[in-house]
């Protein structure tokens, strides 16, 4: 079954959370990336990861290069190791099924143990590669066929070809000066032997095979693990751009300690939506389409207004066939208000001063305060819910964009999209730790690609704030504001030993 994507993910908001699925249902599943250097395979395969390990399973990469560089140190042939990382040189055929048995039996070892997803990330170009894959697989344990899917990444495009490179670049601590020209010989040896997956051949394999990030081959995909990944996969774009994210400028019930509610901006909040709109008029190009993701609540809103002036402006001439109209346009943008992005529902507590609900509410707050990640506010939500009902969709849609997005919300929903798409290494926030991950208020969280993974640059525009204030009203004021995180599971920690890497702005 082949399926062309369109501009957007399809139907996103009706997805079914992966949490509500009874964890019976759940079992292991083994993914093997499929491609030729520099289509951008361990890139997918570390989203893929991340995607799974945000729902609560353990997942591991497995690097073939890595397992191939470490067999052939150990047995004396570091020439062989070092002209094979850079694939100058081919490795004898009896040493590669020494590795794919030592790969697969740890990977066996890993999902026997845990139950999880293990994801082998390496070339697997030919057929013979991916059939002996396939034996030492079931050799070591028995495993249904539709747990083991194959993706392939199949890439023609030259400027993304290179994108990739220069990210594989990225990764190495000191790359030679011809790392590119080498990639490329790389790239050409590995054409000479590829074989793609053949619906004809391949017929009782299951596998996804992207061609060029538009069209998606699907065989034999079923069952509920499988049927997540294809689903993530069609709404996974590899040339995504940078997200930002930021919290609402200040706001009437933030200053004054009320959790909640639906309050309009202060004359400071304000003078913060003027100093985004400027940041970002700097930050993106005028011919680079900007996404705007904003909650529905006022505050929000209100911090989205000169972004949605601009878009108006944009739309008044889609034809851009006046040129001084053009000129005036000074951000491509569009914005989308998203209920979804509202603020966790805080039900009976909404609108209430925080010290009023730990004298009335004393027991309540006691459990929310030791488990604020299970435990719903009274007739309110608690943010597993959050994360998994309202916020996963959207990070569905925010994959699936090939241009900027921005997102201005609250600031749990903030910290479950850093928390889900900011890695360093190998570590990463668990869902429960999110709460502790800091979004400063008129700070703009810079995310973008580095290598294969995410990094996060706090931009904090408080100094800009204050010259716009002045400006607007002859003095500069910071109230006092309220941070829940502080308040929050003070005493508990559910930090996974793969979870790790909670993430602070710098000081």
């Amino acid at each position: 079954m082949s399926l062309s994507k369109g501009p957007s993910s399809p139907n996103s908001q009706h997805s079914l959370p992966f949490s509500s699925v009874p964890q019976p249902m759940v079992g292991s599943l083994v993914v093997i990336m499929v491609g030729l250097p520099g289509r951008g395979k361990s890139y997918v395969g570390q989203q893929i990861r991340r995607y799974f390990q945000w729902n609560g399973l353990k997942c591991r990469v497995f690097s073939h290069q890595s397992y191939q560089h470490d067999y052939l140190q150990r047995c004396g042939l570091a020439t062989m190791a070092a002209r094979a990382a850079v694939g100058e040189a081919p490795v004898p055929a009896d040493v590669g099924n020494k590795v794919i048995l030592e790969i697969t039996k740890d990977m066996m070892t890993f999902l026997a143990s845990t139950d999880g997803v293990a994801i082998l990330d390496g070339t697997n170009a030919t057929n013979a590669r991916r059939q002996a894959i396939l034996r030492a697989l079931k050799d070591h344990q028995p495993i249904r066929q539709n747990r083991i899917i194959f993706v392939e990444i199949v890439t023609n495009d030259k400027e993304k070809i290179h994108r990739n490179i220069m990210r594989s670049r990225e990764i190495h601590a000191d790359p030679p000066d011809n790392f590119v020209q080498r990639y490329y010989e790389n790239i050409a040896r590995h054409e000479m032997m590829y074989e793609a997956l053949n619906p004809i051949r391949d017929s009782e394999l299951s596998y996804i095979q992207i061609q060029d990030n538009d069209i998606y081959f699907l065989n034999m995909i079923s069952g509920w693990m499988p049927s997540r990944l294809a689903y993530m996969l069609h709404n996974f774009n590899q040339s995504q751009q940078n997200l930002y994210l930021t919290r609402a400028g200040e706001y009437v019930n933030l200053i004054s300690g009320r959790i909640g509610g639906n309050s309009e901006l202060t004359a400071r909040g304000v003078a913060y939506s003027i100093a985004l709109f400027n940041f970002f008029k700097e930050e993106v190009s005028a011919s680079t389409p900007l996404l705007v993701m904003s909650s529905s609540s006022a505050r929000c809103m209100q911090t989205a207004r000169y972004f949605a002036e601009e878009s108006a402006k944009g739309a008044s001439n889609p034809s851009a066939s006046d040129q001084e109209e053009t000129k005036k346009v000074q951000l491509n943008c569009h914005v989308d208000y998203i209920p979804n992005l509202e603020d966790i529902s805080y039900g009976d507590c909404d609108g209430l001063l925080l010290s009023d609900i730990r004298k009335t509410m004393h027991s309540t707050f006691l459990a929310i305060q030791a488990d604020s990640y299970d435990t719903p506010w009274p007739n309110g939500e608690s943010i597993r819910h959050v994360f998994n009902t309202r916020l996963e969709p959207h990070i569905h849609d925010i994959q699936a964009s090939s241009t900027p997005v921005l997102v201005i919300s609250h600031q749990t929903l903030l910290q479950g999209l850093y928390a889900y798409f900011v890695t360093k290494d190998t570590q990463v926030v668990a869902a429960q730790n999110a709460y502790q991950i800091k979004i400063p208020l008129e700070t703009v969280v810079r995310i973008r690609i580095v290598g294969v993974h995410h990094v996060a640059e706090f931009v904090n525009l408080s100094k800009e704030v204050d010259r716009i204030e002045l400006e607007m009203t002859g003095k500069v004021t910071r109230a006092p504001q309220l941070d829940m995180s502080k308040y929050l599971n003070a005493s508990h920690n559910f930090t996974h030993p793969e979870h790790k890497g909670i993430a602070k702005p710098p000081k």
